[in-house]
């Protein structure tokens, strides 16, 4: 919405110019009067880049006649049915063969064609009178870059002009920060650079072709890239790439927004073909709510595809990890070894001389992943002792391809000890065998790892494991420490019935704010109602916000939030993660957004450390257990630490009882209606 409104504002600054703003909405109307006709209407209103270029087009149309005859509106209007045609062609072929944006392409094509064009066109250029330009009371106050700066933002609206851009500098300012600095920054850049080139610093600042170095800075620093450092730097080099092209169309062919477009082209093409991690595949409001939602979900999801579950019950150690100290080396590095161990860390009793003594031999070795079973080897000799394979390094072994097209492999069973044969299909926790001393192995222990290929010595490839509990501890997804204890933490019926939300359902709370004096108003009550997305995500709606929920790998999750409901966002710091197991006592960590929980100043730090320092200025959030239904939270911003405590009760039937954040506190009461449809679906 704030998108919108920012649209609508820049819109109306444009009205400083008329006679442009009137040709620009002219050329706009025809063009979607075009799509309509071709049945197109629905997706022009839909995608601002027909509105865009056809608005640019028509604005830019004025230069030739002051005044809007009447040849002049049919010319604009052909204008508009052309710009039409050309943006929807242009969209097509970036977009099949490139994967790329629209961006201004249209505008720069149809205005070099209108450019070429009006020397012909000598009924157009009637002399009539210029529109007077207000008066630029605020030039002798300002110093020359920023000057300049307002005039390339003015001139986006063919208003270049102080007045005018300030105003769109005030307006981007409000709308986004990171957005505002980025555009201030590139433009000074991209000025000194043409200054240094054609030495004559002030006249580069007083050019108002430099609006292609901001808008070029805007779109790689932010709009097309998550916003970090790494985006700073690629947006610094694209802005002097447009210098050079700048330089080289000067005197011969007006450069429009041809610099900002070939240059972003080239730059988001190879951030395409090279893999660019740093794209936003969520986009929210502005820049720093696509930053932040991009770091929340980096730490809270895997980044690695790979995922297993721990192939064992009950309690086992880690042995070796990855690039352990013994045996995981070389193309072996992402492997993992378990033991039992006692309460003293040893893996045997006894003496430990037999196999019978260790901890380990003979338990269940279970499928971590499901799949089917694609080699099977069970006729290796358990070892004693002090004696190894050196032959058959993984000794008896059970090669599984996962449905996902990756090769695990779980070796050392015992002699005739695996239970699968191969070509069976296993899921999840699946029976496979007994754990054995067999191959290179000098004492009884579960190896195992991922492979890109099903090849006897094949690389080894990175995972994680999932759901699984140290030190009272649980982790969604993760390595466990080497030497330490881990048990499973397999998701249970009961807290997938607790975290199932019926469609159509409807939740209402009493707001209780413990900070007001009783008696102060009459009691405020708030509902939340349970829908459904396009894509089929499950979402609580109040008023115009979402808070998307569903369940994956274990754990109940709040994917994220749309708008601003401060009693949705209590729900999200709440209970933005639930494991699907029960511990007593049992604790999590999870990452909230900021925004979430700061206001007024801290806020905006946050917002403009993140994209260089996220790691200082994330916001903790760490969860516990305190019986089946209750779990109390502690928030806390790792830089301007300000502790905000939680508590949420939960019902599998009611499904909430209560939350409380910080001195407010929602708690259930009667729906104020009835639902009328039929729960259908849940989670």
């Amino acid at each position: 919405m704030s998108g919108l409104w920012l649209g609508a504002l820049v819109c109306a600054v444009s009205f400083l110019h008329p006679y442009a703003a009137s040709s620009g909405l002219l050329c706009v109307l025809s063009a979607y009067a075009c799509a309509v006709f071709l049945g197109f209407g629905q997706q022009f209103k839909q995608s601002g880049a027909y509105v865009y270029n056809a608005l640019m087009i028509g604005m830019g149309a004025v230069l030739a006649f002051p005044e809007l005859s009447f040849i002049a509106v049919g010319f604009v209007c052909v204008l508009g049915v052309l710009s039409f045609l050309v943006t929807l062609s242009a969209t097509h072929i970036l977009y099949i063969f490139f994967k790329l944006p629209v961006l201004s392409l249209p505008f720069v094509l149809v205005s070099l064609l209108m450019f070429w064009t009006m020397p012909y066109l000598t009924v157009l250029q009637t002399p009539t009178h210029q529109p007077v330009a207000a008066p630029e009371w605020l030039a002798a106050y300002l110093p020359l870059w920023f000057a300049g700066f307002c005039k390339a933002l003015g001139a986006i609206v063919y208003s270049p002009t102080i007045n005018s851009g300030l105003l769109i500098a005030l307006l981007i300012l409000w709308y986004s920060r990171i957005l505002f600095c980025l555009a201030l920054a590139g433009f000074v850049a991209g000025s000194v650079m043409m200054g240094v080139l054609t030495d004559s610093i002030p006249n580069a600042f007083d050019n108002f072709i430099g609006f292609n170095y901001l808008l070029t800075a805007m779109a790689l620093g932010a709009g097309f890239t998550i916003p970090s450092l790494k985006s700073y730097i690629l947006a610094f080099f694209a802005v002097a790439c447009n210098v050079l092209i700048i330089a080289a169309m000067e005197h011969r062919l007006p450069a429009f927004t041809f610099p900002f477009a070939i240059v972003t082209y080239v730059f988001l093409y190879v951030l395409h073909l090279v893999g660019y991690p740093l794209r936003p595949v969520v986009v929210k409001k502005n820049p720093e709510a696509t930053l932040e939602h991009f770091l929340v979900a980096s730490q809270r999801y895997s980044a690695t595809p790979v995922t297993l579950s721990l192939p064992f019950y009950g309690t086992w150690s880690v042995w070796q990890g990855f690039d352990g100290a013994w045996t995981h080396q070389g193309v072996g590095r992402y492997a993992y070894d378990f033991v039992i161990t006692d309460a003293a860390g040893s893996t045997f009793g006894n003496q430990g001389k037999l196999l019978s003594d260790y901890y380990c031999y003979q338990q269940a070795v279970l499928s971590p992943v499901r799949g089917r079973v694609m080699q099977v080897v069970n006729s290796c000799v358990d070892h004693p002792i002090g004696s190894v394979n050196t032959t058959d390094h993984y000794g008896n072994y059970v090669l599984i391809q996962d449905v996902r097209g990756y090769w695990v492999k779980l070796a050392h069973f015992a002699q005739y000890g695996i239970d699968v044969f191969e070509g069976a299909w296993v899921e999840v926790g699946a029976y496979l065998g007994r754990c054995g001393n067999s191959g290179y192995s000098p004492q009884p222990h579960i190896h195992i790892h991922v492979q890109a290929s099903a090849y006897l010595g094949a690389e080894t490839i990175v995972f994680r494991f999932l759901n699984y509990i140290q030190h009272n501890q649980y982790y969604e997804h993760g390595l466990p420490l080497e030497a330490q204890p881990v048990s499973q933490a397999p998701p249970l019926p009961y807290y997938s019935q607790l975290t199932t939300f019926l469609l159509d359902s409807s939740y209402a709370f009493e707001v209780i704010n413990h900070a007001k004096t009783v008696g102060d108003a009459s009691p405020e009550h708030v509902q939340f109602q349970v829908k459904m997305a396009a894509d089929h995500t499950i979402y609580l709606s109040c008023g115009d916000s979402k808070l998307y929920i569903g369940r994956g790998d274990g754990s109940f999750y709040v994917y994220h939030m749309d708008g601003d409901d401060p009693y949705l966002r209590m729900l999200y710091l709440a209970l933005p993660t639930l494991p699907l197991f029960y511990q007593q006592g049992l604790t999590w960590q999870d990452i909230v957004p900021s925004s979430l929980v700061l206001r007024g100043w801290r806020k905006l730090c946050v917002s403009l450390l993140n994209p260089i320092v996220p790691q200082y200025v994330a916001t903790d959030a760490r969860y516990r257990f305190e019986s089946h239904h209750v779990i109390t939270g502690v928030i806390a911003n790792r830089l301007l630490a300000k502790p905000l405590e939680t508590r949420i009760e939960l019902d599998p039937f009611n499904k909430i009882e209560l939350i409380t954040v910080g001195a407010v506190t929602l708690r259930r009461a009667a729906p104020f209606f009835n639902t009328v449809n039929t729960p259908r679906q849940d989670v």
